[in-house]
């Protein structure tokens, strides 16, 4: 099947920096402030994933058991076809387990790897937690908005939910890690950033990163929730732009 990626590109800096998105499936979403605020040298890239926006088809977004794999190819083929051959990656939540993926797999390309609150395996009580939004209607209003903006309607994000919730739950049954195996394969240099009250990724997988990224470093936000970027977009976006363009960790608390 036939694939047409929407992209969008933000700014004209020399410095690019791709974003992975998380569940909602769009990067210039679920990073909005970022895109509207580009730093001056920064140039980023947005896309919608396979099935959700502007990304058809399929329509419906599809989660087979090696998504997260299939999404990485698309992101590695998107930024050749773009003509960008090295390129720093901003990987959120599930995008973040791709961006590990699409770092294992092309070390040659990603030039520095940024995780933000997300994981490389689940548990029980995530899986559990999760799916208490079953119901797509007990969202945050906030994240159920932006799922309509890409789904258009309640029932194809419904839908949606539901074969994402049905392939997380056989990858616990059959204990199969979403990318453990490719950590040690990560050459890049790597930031961790997790909140310290994150109630959708516990802060044990930003850890478990830190301990099997060689050269990985990790940045716990204190009174941090899920949605860092959201939380605290302009701090956010200073601290990026102080890693990608400087080479530099800012100091959190004093940015």
């Amino acid at each position: 099947m036939k694939v047409k990626i929407y992209y969008s590109l933000w700014g004209n800096g020399e410095e690019i920096l791709f974003i992975i998105p998380g569940n909602i499936g769009a990067s210039d979403i679920e990073f909005s402030y970022f895109t509207q605020n580009v730093p001056d040298h920064l140039r980023i890239v947005t896309f919608h994933v396979r099935g959700c926006g502007q990304s058809k088809p399929p329509q419906i977004r599809e989660y087979p058991l090696d998504f997260y794999c299939k999404d990485a190819e698309d992101c590695a083929a998107m930024m050749k076809e773009l003509g960008f051959e090295k390129y720093s990656v901003l990987g959120f939540c599930d995008g973040g387990v791709s961006a590990m993926i699409l770092a294992a797999k092309y070390p040659a390309s990603v030039k520095k790897l940024i995780l933000l609150s997300t994981r490389s395996y689940y548990t029980k009580e995530e899986l559990a937690m999760i799916s208490r939004f079953e119901k797509v209607e007990n969202n945050n209003p906030k994240v159920l908005n932006d799922y309509l903006k890409i789904h258009g309607d309640i029932a194809t994000y419904q839908q949606c939910y539901a074969n994402y919730l049905k392939t997380q739950s056989i990858l616990l049954r059959k204990a199969q890690g979403l990318c453990q195996s490719e950590l040690s394969k990560i050459q890049s240099p790597t930031i961790i950033l997790h909140g310290e009250n994150d109630s959708l990724t516990s802060l044990v997988h930003a850890y478990y990163q830190r301990e099997n990224i060689a050269g990985s470093q990790l940045y716990v936000i204190p009174s941090g929730c899920h949605f860092i970027q959201h939380q605290f977009p302009d701090k956010f976006v200073k601290f990026i732009q102080a890693y990608l363009l400087h080479d530099t960790i800012s100091d959190w608390e004093n940015i």
